[in-house]
């Protein structure tokens, strides 16, 4: 019995750890929940971006305050990118691509991208302002360049 009593009062504090993981218990224990995304596949249509290049820039963020300061388009983006990526330093990564149409292409992962908070992607394209599109919960994630638009989809 002397051995019980402890295990008995033990159980419900455990429960209740485990129970409350939006209160911010296991973010103080354990860190804030990071990306689970280990590639970036992206498919380019023959047509893709009326047949031009596209740029497309994946933005692995490492601090929320960072978060924060990203755009929601790629025409904000890309015209800030410079400035952002200097104000930012150690707080982003970013891996950027030129993809021409009828191709494909395999993102280089920065060495730390399984640390980062959230990850975004902006596509230049010439049909308009596309708005960023949020990779964080994606395992593995294809980006398929099509002729006015962009798909994203696990592989």
């Amino acid at each position: 019995m002397k051995h019980l009593l402890p295990r008995l009062l033990c159980t419900p504090i455990i429960i209740l750890a485990l129970s409350l993981p939006g209160c911010g218990l296991t973010a103080a224990l354990f860190g804030p929940p990071t990306t689970s995304l280990k590639s970036v596949q992206i498919n380019s249509l023959p047509d893709a971006n009326q047949n031009t290049p596209a740029t497309v820039d994946v933005v692995f963020i490492y601090d929320n305050s960072a978060l924060a300061l990203l755009p929601n388009t790629a025409t904000d983006w890309f015209a800030n990118r410079l400035a952002l990526q200097n104000t930012l330093g150690g707080n982003i990564d970013v891996a950027s691509q030129e993809v021409p149409p009828a191709s494909q292409v395999n993102v280089v992962m920065p060495a730390r991208h399984g640390k980062a908070l959230k990850v975004r992607s902006y596509v230049a394209y010439v049909s308009g302002n596309q708005a960023a599109a949020d990779l964080t919960l994606f395992r593995k994630v294809q980006i398929e360049l099509q002729p006015a638009s962009v798909a994203y989809s696990n592989q």
